[in-house]
């Protein structure tokens, strides 16, 4: 059985710089709207091909108003996968980048020439420190109704070192990663698609929702033009073009790890009903990849993770939905 824990809510130095200014900036709408929400995500991919999965979560659109909530997945085609959720009350969320960061009760995403991130509990813990190696694309806004979502990138590839202790096993593992921010007062239409290569400084991505894009090519440190990609998805992976505006284009292969969950499973039946009248219900699929890269006229290969959201896209063979 996965290690399957719940908390009740009753219970680059540039580039780094940018981050800061942009860590609480990237929104779209007021947040004293009822409709508003944040999220910070973190998707990594170990050294050992496992995948890291953490969102940290504030939102007015459950029963109380600024209410936090933090996921921690974790991934491995040899283990059981950790799957852990934390609610947090209002008054322990703190939202200030040029102070405390992001803090959601014992868990907290900041930056000090380095991100990093804590999750702390007595069923899961979990420390994430990543160096970015490359700067970010400008923030995409737009207008959904009434109101507005944005969607930003904050590392386009970080790489560092993760510590992880759940279900009595625990262990170090390098990684790289990428590190997402997304919030406003609408809900964009469903599905959403990424798709994210790490290497170093060879770092691709593209994150789509509602015919929004952001989009993001680093070869060997040096940008990519994107104004021609195209992102086509099948059973068994992914292809990005990036042609005729840059000579490269890049075929993903999926492999294990496959992770799916349901973003209101940890809700109660009134939660649940509410969240459902405000938000984007979707079930959120990772999965891990080997990319073969065509740069000109050399082939090279690197990991990836491809991300799905929506209605569609529930637990696929003999994969069993957690909560």
């Amino acid at each position: 059985m996965p290690v399957n824990t719940h908390i009740n809510r009753a219970n680059s130095s540039i580039w780094l710089c940018f981050s800061v200014m942009g860590m609480m900036g990237c929104r779209g709408g007021p947040r004293d709207s009822v409709f508003w929400e944040e999220r910070w995500e973190i998707l990594g991919l170990t050294e050992h091909g496992n995948i890291v999965d953490a969102r940290l979560i504030v939102t007015n659109r459950e029963l109380l108003r600024g209410q936090g909530r933090v996921h921690l997945n974790y991934w491995s085609p040899s283990f059981m996968p950790v799957i852990h959720t934390r609610e947090v009350d209002p008054r322990e969320v703190i939202m200030d980048p040029q102070e405390d960061g992001l803090q959601l009760g014992t868990d907290s995403l900041n930056v000090d020439n380095r991100w990093n991130l804590r999750i702390a509990s007595v069923e899961a813990n979990l420390m994430l420190e990543l160096s970015p190696m490359l700067p970010s694309p400008e923030p995409v806004t737009w207008s959904v109704g009434r109101g507005q979502w944005s969607m930003e990138a904050l590392t386009t590839s970080g790489k560092g070192l993760g510590w992880l202790e759940a279900g009595g096993r625990g262990g170090h593992f390098g990684l790289q990663s990428v590190i997402l921010q997304r919030g406003g007062d609408a809900s964009p239409a469903l599905p959403r698609e990424g798709v994210f290569v790490l290497d170093g400084t060879t770092a691709i991505g593209f994150d789509t929702q509602d015919g929004q894009q952001l989009v993001w090519a680093f070869i060997e440190g040096e940008a990519i033009p994107t104004d021609s990609v195209q992102l086509e998805r099948s059973a068994t992976g992914a292809r990005l073009d990036f042609r005729p505006s840059a000579d490269l284009w890049i075929e993903i292969q999926s492999r294990e790890p496959t992770g799916t969950t349901h973003p209101l499973e940890h809700l109660s039946w009134l939660e649940s009903v509410a969240s459902n009248l405000w938000t984007d219900v979707a079930w959120r699929r990772v999965e891990a990849g080997k990319a073969t890269i065509h740069w000109q006229s050399e082939e090279r290969y690197a990991g990836a993770l491809l991300l799905s959201e929506g209605p569609q896209f529930e637990p696929v063979g003999n994969e069993a939905p957690v909560e």
